[in-house]
């Protein structure tokens, strides 16, 4: 079964700690984006890279990744996640019993077992996701008041998302003929797809597997990797 994941290395601007965009960071010795690649490698030496960049720092991407054996295709993404996603897909061959994994290289902490978990997840189920059970008190607001809700109803949702490559294909090619206030209402791949009325399963996600929007993040991941 082909596997490609597609890893989105790098947004418009996004910064931790720095003029350096967070996927470029250093975290331990190597740009916070590596880590993801290495653990996609390592969890399977045949999975096909997509790497979706912001252009204005592919250069320095490219930089990295220099002396890396491996066949990392490089991609320019879009102004929007959809956008970037949609981009990397068009550098995957079609193929129906391929999968394909989408994954935010801000989240550089994830596992080769959790990778494995969500290749087999997809292949049994077409559509997973990593999720994990919310441990805050949660509110819904309802006007200027709020009620509690049940958190045992709710999960925390991180990537990598894994589909099969044929219906990710479909769902992103369907997006075309969307207005932009629909496209606001999809804020992930699963959405994606639960909109063409696939169902999406779910797999078991790590609390390790933060996701870096801010300096505080780099250094909790910086502290978690010490302690491996």
């Amino acid at each position: 079964m082909n596997k490609t994941a597609i890893i989105l290395a790098a947004g418009s601007g996004s910064r931790a700690g720095g003029s350096v965009p967070k996927q470029l960071q250093n975290l331990h010795g190597i740009p916070v984006f590596l880590h993801s690649v290495n653990r996609f490698i390592s969890g399977c030496q045949d999975t096909q890279i997509i790497l979706v960049v912001n252009p204005s720092y592919r250069d320095m991407f490219i930089k990295h990744l220099a002396g890396n054996d491996t066949c990392i295709h490089i991609v320019n993404g879009g102004k929007s996640r959809l956008e970037s996603v949609a981009a990397g897909l068009r550098a995957v061959s079609d193929n129906e019993t391929g999968l394909v994994a989408v994954h935010d290289a801000a989240r550089p902490l994830l596992s080769v077992d959790m990778i494995r978990r969500g290749w087999k997840c997809a292949a049994e189920h077409a559509a997973a996701v990593p999720a994990i059970q919310v441990t805050d008190s949660l509110r819904k607001r309802d006007g200027t008041l709020s009620h509690a809700v049940d958190r045992a109803l709710y999960m925390a949702v991180q990537t990598p998302q894994i589909f099969r490559t044929d219906i990710l294909k479909k769902g992103y090619k369907e997006l075309e003929s969307l207005a932009e206030t629909e496209l606001a209402a999809l804020t992930d791949d699963a959405s994606v797809v639960e909109r063409m009325g696939i169902p999406v399963h779910t797999y078991e996600g790590e609390a390790t597997n933060l996701k870096i929007t801010g300096p505080a993040d780099l250094a909790i991941a910086h502290t978690i990797l010490s302690a491996l």
